[in-house]
């Protein structure tokens, strides 16, 4: 019997299991892409991109309602860190999502967005 049909495929320089009849079972929440990678729904699996961006946001706005406590305290020049680190999390925000936007497949770039 082969790996393969054992439910495991080579993976980079690992293996993967996955659960017998999985592929059966999402054969219709998931899109095959032309260079024949797999996605599935966010509501099966939330891809990477969507959960970097999300940590990425809270994290801005958790670093703003710092800057406000800063502001009301007078502390300027924890005020101008603060802000400085905010602005560094917009422009890595805003550059992911220049990069999601420039895939020639609008049904790639749904799927790694959402």
């Amino acid at each position: 019997m082969t790996a393969r049909a054992r439910g495991r495929d080579k993976l980079g320089a690992g293996r993967l299991v996955r659960p017998p009849g999985m592929l059966k079972a999402l054969a219709e929440r998931s899109f095959k892409a032309p260079n024949g990678v797999a996605y599935v729904e966010a509501s099966v699996r939330e891809g990477v991109l969507p959960r970097m961006l999300r940590e990425i946001l809270q994290a801005r706005v958790a670093v703003k309602r710092l800057m406000k406590q800063a502001d009301r305290a007078g502390d300027r020049r924890l005020h101008r860190t603060l802000n400085a680190r905010q602005f560094g999390l917009k422009l890595i925000a805003n550059v992911t999502y220049g990069y999601t936007g420039d895939l020639p497949a609008h049904r790639c770039r749904r799927a790694r967005v959402e």
